[in-house]
């Protein structure tokens, strides 16, 4: 089993970085919860200044996948999705502004769609994979 130090080189070592989830109670499970405390570390992934923290990780990118049984965005409750929102805001801290996500929503509120939901983002995230 890799420990700490493994998890942080092994994110140092990447440019690219794929995370796929289920959104668990509005946000991300608890074990990639987990993952970012072991790799937000001060002077490997950001460091302090005067003017705030500065991320040190350019240059890379960052993609994410979430399956929700609700639905979110363009709604009313869109900001209870904060486990998006989390996950963009670690990869700002790390330096990572190329994020991008497709968010798989409402196939428990529509279980009738949820195959062509599916079916929409699974193109969308191929899409997205052909310029990540």
């Amino acid at each position: 089993m890799k420990g700490h130090v493994e998890w942080l080189d092994e994110f140092l070592e990447n440019d690219k970085y794929v995370f796929i989830n289920p959104m668990y109670n509005l946000f991300l499970p608890a074990e990639l919860k987990q993952y970012f405390d072991v790799v937000a570390i001060v002077g490997k992934t950001f460091k302090y200044t005067e003017k705030g923290p500065i991320g040190l990780l350019k240059n890379k990118k960052a993609f994410h996948i979430q399956s929700t049984g609700g639905i979110y965005q363009g709604k009313d409750n869109e900001d209870q999705d904060i486990g998006d929102l989390y996950l963009r805001a670690i990869m700002k801290l790390f330096g990572i502004n190329d994020y991008q996500s497709v968010l798989l929503e409402g196939v428990d509120n529509f279980p009738d769609q949820a195959e062509k939901m599916l079916n929409e983002a699974s193109l969308k995230a191929m899409e997205s994979a052909k310029v990540f």
